[in-house]
């Protein structure tokens, strides 16, 4: 970060220049709250809810993280005590697959999930 005051116009200017992020990797702006981390990073670690599992905590940072500007696509973790009515589907090769209800959450008219999870 680079500072420089324009004594004549006593203006004081900022300017940042994209490092590279100790999290993802990629050329990104610093945030604020921790320049060694950029603002995607940043705010994906304060919006995750923890599963408890890495593998799955891990790729749940990388839709936010590769994924910054684009609401669909995103995951999030809901944890089972969210759910209702649990119905075995079937299986095949390395998965079961149930269907459920997720309590608390509503769809609106345009199809956007409308939960406090996702904020």
């Amino acid at each position: 970060m680079e500072k420089s005051t324009d004594i004549g116009h006593k203006l004081l200017s900022i300017k940042y220049e994209k490092e590279k992020c100790s999290e993802c990797n990629k050329i990104r702006m610093p945030s604020v709250e921790n320049n060694q981390i950029c603002y995607t990073c940043y705010h994906a670690k304060k919006r995750i809810r923890p599963s408890g599992n890495k593998v799955i905590d891990d790729f749940i940072k990388y839709t936010h993280t590769n994924y910054p500007n684009k609401n669909n696509g995103k995951m999030i973790f809901v944890p089972y005590e969210n759910f209702k009515i649990i119905e075995f589907i079937g299986e095949g090769g390395f998965s079961k697959i149930y269907k459920a209800t997720w309590i608390d959450c509503k769809i609106s008219e345009d199809g956007t999930l409308n939960n406090t999870l996702l904020n």
